[in-house]
């Protein structure tokens, strides 16, 4: 398969070139592009790229590009359970959550965050979710991208993903209730009436909030 080998060179640029910004960037969005489909998104993850995105963001906290590039990778990495484990292993999660601080006006990158940890909150077949640390700063993370992006339904979306998963934990769901979570749930369902994702995430995280 050719893309295995595209894998493996652009993992090796961006391990030997490390500093310099612009390949950081290209390389987290071949990743990223590449990680859409399964069977890769595995094999990124088994050669290294989720290691090698944090990295990434990590050296270059304050370049948008890479920042943008990166989360999207982990984003589209975090779907499949081997690989959410391998996130929480590096500290993706404290990487993301500091992303997502350091770049509130960003709309691409708060909805990736929210992404990111949707899929980290989803509970997995043993009844528990993957990353069990930063859920507090997490749920923070999520309820500021939504008050942020109140007009932008990727954000919304993926943060009504976020918070159902979440939600579906009782304990989690009654911090989400404290916090004012309901409310911007059904502020992002009546802002977005023809977004079909709003409206299914924003739904079943209403739905289990009010239960």
């Amino acid at each position: 398969m050719a893309q295995v080998g595209v894998i493996a060179a652009v993992l090796g640029a961006m391990e030997k070139h490390e500093k310099h910004q612009s390949i950081q960037e290209s390389g987290c969005a071949v990743l990223a592009a590449l990680a859409m489909d399964e069977l890769l998104e595995s094999r990124i993850g088994d050669a290294g790229g989720i290691r090698r995105l944090v990295r990434a963001l990590i050296l270059h906290p304050s370049h948008y590009g890479v920042q943008n590039k990166g989360t999207l990778g982990l984003q589209n990495l975090s779907c499949q359970v081997s690989n959410k484990f391998e996130i929480v292993k590096v500290e993706g999660v404290v990487v993301i959550l500091a992303t997502m601080r350091n770049f509130l006006a960003r709309p691409a990158v708060q909805a990736q965050g929210c992404g990111v940890l949707a899929n980290l909150w989803k509970i997995d077949n043993k009844g528990g979710i993957v990353a069990k640390t930063g859920i507090n700063e997490g749920i923070a993370s999520v309820f500021a991208a939504m008050r942020e992006h109140s007009g932008h339904a990727g954000v919304q979306a993926h943060a009504c993903a976020a918070l159902w998963n979440l939600a579906l934990d009782s304990a989690h769901r009654a911090r989400i209730l404290r916090e004012g979570g309901l409310s911007l749930v059904q502020v992002a369902l009546n802002n977005h009436g023809l977004e079909d994702r709003v409206q299914r995430f924003g739904s079943g995280a209403e739905k289990i909030l009010s239960a």
